[in-house]
């Protein structure tokens, strides 16, 4: 799945995507893909795995997506 980010908080380590249909998707740095410092740009394409938890949508294994 692919979204772009609504809201990322460096201090905190989280945020959420927003997917084309609509969806606020969770997002926490320990999923973003890669080594080194995490974070998500806002503006960016991101592609990730979506997870349905009692608490809503997670995004897993975030990465940019390719097109960016």
């Amino acid at each position: 799945m692919i979204g772009k980010v609504k809201f990322w908080s460096v201090n905190r380590g989280y945020g959420f995507l927003v997917s084309p249909d609509g969806k606020d998707v969770f997002v926490h740095y320990t999923q973003i893909l890669g080594n080194g410092f995490k974070n998500l740009d806002e503006n960016k394409t991101y592609k990730f795995d979506l997870l349905e938890t009692p608490k809503g949508f997670s995004a897993q294994n975030v990465e940019l997506a390719e097109n960016q």
